[in-house]
């Protein structure tokens, strides 16, 4: 799937050069779109831990400031909250409490490695905040359209979800406009902010119309 992303996308360079767009934004899009490590979601209602207790994820909003781990237990700002449709979500329960969440979501296990909602098994333990690791009881796969949320947050992006606080790794396509701008400052030429919406609007397009197929 990859693959094919890429090479639509290479086909289209031609319209996105016109449009001025930096190379070092356009690399940073590609590699992104090759790694697949876009962003996961939740569904509304997932309780989210902030520093003043549980917030629904679609309460959440520009600068709450949220539970996080980088080495550590601490709080970060909240950048951006977006909203997305995806065409399946997953049901996790561990001890009778069930989030949903978009299939590429990002758990972390107690490995240190983190790992896509879709290939979790029953068998996975994920990393909590309250102990060292709790088990998935049960995961089942809804094929239905359904509209997640994503959340950017300062720093290394995990936080918490759920009352059993499982650890997650999230961002929005805010994420992508920064890496971008990112990459055009250290080629010394920063690129607009509309060009590289036009690119990150055009390349998540070309994405997610491939997941459909």
């Amino acid at each position: 799937m990859n693959r094919i992303i890429l090479n639509r996308i290479i086909l289209n360079r031609t319209v996105l050069n016109r449009r001025g767009l930096k190379r070092s934004a356009l690399f940073s899009i590609l590699l992104l779109l090759t790694y697949n490590i876009f962003p996961g979601g939740f569904v509304a209602g997932t309780l989210v831990k902030t520093t003043r207790g549980y917030k629904r994820v679609e309460e959440i909003q520009e600068n709450d400031y949220v539970v996080s781990f980088d080495e550590r237990i601490s709080s970060s700002r909240v950048k951006s909250v977006s909203k997305t449709t995806v065409n399946k979500v997953l049901r996790i329960t561990v001890d009778e409490e069930s989030v949903f969440v978009a299939e590429n979501q990002k758990f972390l296990l107690p490995n240190n490695k983190w790992k896509k909602a879709s290939d979790l098994t029953n068998n996975h333990y994920i990393w909590t905040f309250f102990s060292p690791s709790t088990l998935i009881d049960d995961i089942e796969i809804i094929d239905e359209e359904t509209e997640v949320y994503s959340i950017s947050i300062e720093g290394s992006g995990q936080f918490f979800i759920s009352y059993h606080a499982l650890m997650v790794y999230n961002f929005t396509t805010d994420y992508f406009i920064d890496l971008a701008k990112d990459e055009a400052g250290k080629a010394g030429r920063m690129a607009e902010d509309a060009a590289i919406k036009v690119l990150i609007e055009q390349g998540l397009k070309l994405l997610f119309n491939t997941i459909k197929k």
